[in-house]
């Protein structure tokens, strides 16, 4: 799951760092430029007002005509609501959104849900299912477990307000939780038991799965749809620029989710692709820098990873994504060595599924997803990562992948 907290990775989508226009693309991806593109430029704006992370939007457009201008402000105010919308819904730092008030449930209640919840929650059910039950959003009492949760977040100070907390927040830095806890949260994690239901225009989710008592406490059934959630807005942004008419540009939010349209080259007047650069998941404090990059254009990428939320106890790192299997984050160490799918990219039609998915494929491991890849039409790159052997290997089937980082090496598929 992308607890954003957590949560965003990865991919650093501007024009001042990795992605960037390229004129070398096939011809049958021209648009036949015409005097209306001749004064095309660039206009960008962001906002880190939604999801507790940064959201840009770049467009090209005549700017020059005021209608042009006004066009894009009206965009970019829709664009804002569109944000606001999804995060009230689901947020979890609303006590009232939808998601908040299932959570606060106890076994066999319900709440009633807005329509936009109901959707996110049949894509969810949907990449349960089709995952195997690797992508699951029932885990969030597990990411509160291992301290991913808001609570951890941005280095405030940390309150103990569980049972369950380690006693400081230097604690998180030397002991790992109590298994009973991790045994007990694992039994919440029936995504199943998450049931939604409608009466005419009226959704409803009920909490079908029992609660657990650990140490005289009971425990609920919690769900987070924060990482699905930043996918489906991109994929109503993407629905509104297309219906606004804008052919260039991309939008980005928390860039684990980019919902990228043509790049506009001012030379030929034409549609290019962007280029696209994919952090590197290991040795970049900064995140700065790419361990490879592509070219791509009128796509849905989405990536997730185990190395931007994370802390080190004895050298190991724990991540913020948990498999719901054991209770543990993945690549968790075996005896003295780490190793396991430190970042997955893939790119497709829609972000919704797919921010899902590559939380899953992390879940899986290398061979499972490979796959699970195999059986769709997605492009896509991993990293895997050996912490004895110290190599990073990268497994894609993309054919214009270039790999500009020489620590990184392609796995012939």
């Amino acid at each position: 799951m992308k607890i954003k907290l957590i949560t965003f990775i990865l991919i650093i989508i501007s024009l001042a760092s990795c992605l960037f226009g390229c004129n070398d693309i096939d011809s049958d991806k021209d648009i036949d430029s015409d005097k209306t593109q001749l004064a095309y430029t660039a206009k960008t704006v962001a906002t880190q007002n939604y999801f507790n992370t940064n959201s840009k939007l770049e467009l090209y457009d005549d700017f020059s005509l005021s209608e042009k201008e006004l066009k894009f402000d009206q965009t970019w105010i829709k664009v804002k609501e569109i944000l606001k919308q999804v995060e009230d819904n689901i947020s979890l730092a609303y006590s009232t959104s939808d998601i908040a008030r299932y959570n606060a449930l106890s076994y066999g209640q319900s709440v009633e849900i807005s329509k936009l919840t109901a959707d996110i929650l049949e894509i969810a059910k949907k990449a349960y299912k089709d995952t195997d039950g690797a992508y699951n959003p029932t885990v969030y009492p597990l990411v509160d477990l291992w301290g991913f949760t808001p609570r951890f977040t941005n280095n405030a100070q940390f309150i103990k307000v569980e049972e369950y907390d380690r006693a400081n927040r230097e604690a998180y830095s030397t002991t790992l939780p109590k298994q009973e806890y991790i045994d007990g949260f694992c039994k919440l994690t029936d995504f199943d038991n998450a049931i939604v239901s409608q009466n005419n225009n009226v959704y409803t989710l009920t909490k079908n799965s029992k609660d657990v008592t650990i140490n005289g406490k009971t425990y609920s059934q919690k769900l987070d749809l924060g990482g699905i959630g930043k996918g489906y807005a991109c994929d109503l942004v993407t629905q509104l620029l297309q219906k606004e008419g804008y052919k260039y540009g991309y939008f980005s939010c928390g860039s684990s989710s980019i919902a990228i349209l043509s790049n506009f080259d001012k030379k030929t007047h034409k549609a290019t692709d962007y280029k696209v650069g994919f952090t590197a998941p290991r040795n970049n404090d900064l995140l700065s820098s790419s361990y490879a990059n592509i070219k791509t254009s009128n796509k849905a990428l989405s990536s997730s990873g185990d190395y931007e939320h994370k802390y080190i106890i004895n050298g190991f790192n724990y991540c913020h994504i948990i498999n719901p299997a054991n209770g543990m984050p993945i690549n968790s160490p075996n005896g003295a060595v780490q190793q396991g799918i430190a970042l997955v990219s893939v790119l497709a039609q829609n972000n919704a599924y797919c921010d899902c998915l590559t939380t899953a494929l992390c879940v899986m491991g290398i061979d499972k997803a490979k796959e699970f890849l195999s059986k769709t039409d997605y492009e896509y790159s991993i990293v895997t990562y050996n912490s004895q052997e110290e190599t990073y290997q990268v497994h894609s089937n993309i054919d214009n992948l270039n790999l500009v980082d020489s620590d990184y090496k392609k796995v012939e598929e």
